[in-house]
């Protein structure tokens, strides 16, 4: 359909629109943006665009995380796998179901990351002083099945790759087909820790502490806010979550952080603007 084709291309068009504005600026070249053809085209692409479905979620804090630390148990190999699933989806900025299975019977090792994966632990180059782990997973909502490598690197009060070294020294005789979090029960077998247990887990903490009550993908959310604000690039979080646009910084879930990287990209390009105002 001819109609459909060059509606294709003019919402393909529209992804680099900013990029074309900052062009224009930076090399001093006429600017027609004014026109009524292009406002008509604007309005066009403005119509076609998705609208979101759900209202913006709350996202897992460092106040979160820092209350699951202090309350988990070190000693329990439940609480241990729940601690180094919560730091590698929140540093990974991960979908919960990436890493864990909805429940015992959805388990499934083409989809969820097995004790058998590959696993790397290196010194960090940018954080002094602290790991990163490098693991593989098998599928992700994106890639599906191609799977993907995740490297993650944080300080060591909230190192993933401790959590996770902690994690695996004390299921060293679990089957390589198992769930990577998976842990030792009482009576020696292991068990595959689903997202339910984790999230009932988390919850029952954060109830007792009054702090706000987030859902798995605020992990997800609550990693990619926390690493903006740290002040890594947009374009750097968003291959760390795996994200093929920047979409997932829009301003309306996260104003301050927009407002932070916008002021910086004109510290860079516009230094005239910010000097009178």
């Amino acid at each position: 359909n001819p109609v459909n084709f060059l509606l294709s291309k003019l919402c393909e068009s529209a992804k680099h629109w900013n990029s074309f504005v900052s062009h224009c600026i930076i090399n001093n070249a006429d600017w027609n943006g004014g026109s009524n053809f292009v406002s008509q085209v604007k309005k066009g692409a403005s119509a076609l665009a998705p609208q979101p479905q759900k209202p913006p979620r709350s996202p897992v804090t460092l106040d979160h995380l820092n209350a699951l630390i202090t309350f988990l148990d070190p000693n329990d190999p439940r609480d241990k796998a729940i601690k180094a699933a919560a730091l590698c989806a929140f540093w990974g900025c991960c979908r919960l179901g990436e890493l864990l299975p909805l429940s015992n019977s959805s388990f499934d090792p083409a989809i969820n990351v097995t004790r058998g994966t590959s696993i790397e632990f290196a010194p960090s180059t940018v954080l002094r002083g602290s790991e990163c782990v490098t693991l593989r997973i098998p599928w992700t909502k994106t890639s599906r099945d191609l799977g993907a490598d995740l490297t993650i690197c944080r300080p060591p009060s909230l190192s993933p790759a401790a959590a996770l070294k902690a994690h695996l020294e004390c299921t060293l005789e679990a089957p390589p087909h198992l769930l990577l979090f998976s842990y030792r029960s009482s009576d020696g077998t292991f068990i595959p820790l689903t997202k339910s247990d984790f999230l009932g887990r988390c919850t029952a903490i954060w109830s007792h502490l009054r702090l706000q009550l987030v859902n798995g993908h605020s992990f997800r959310i609550g990693g990619a806010t926390e690493l903006l604000l740290g002040g890594i690039p947009p374009l750097i979080v968003a291959a760390i979550g795996r994200w093929k646009s920047l979409a997932f910084c829009r301003e309306r879930e996260s104003p301050h952080i927009i407002s932070h990287h916008f002021r910086s990209l004109l510290i860079i390009i516009f230094p005239f603007l910010l000097s009178v105002s």
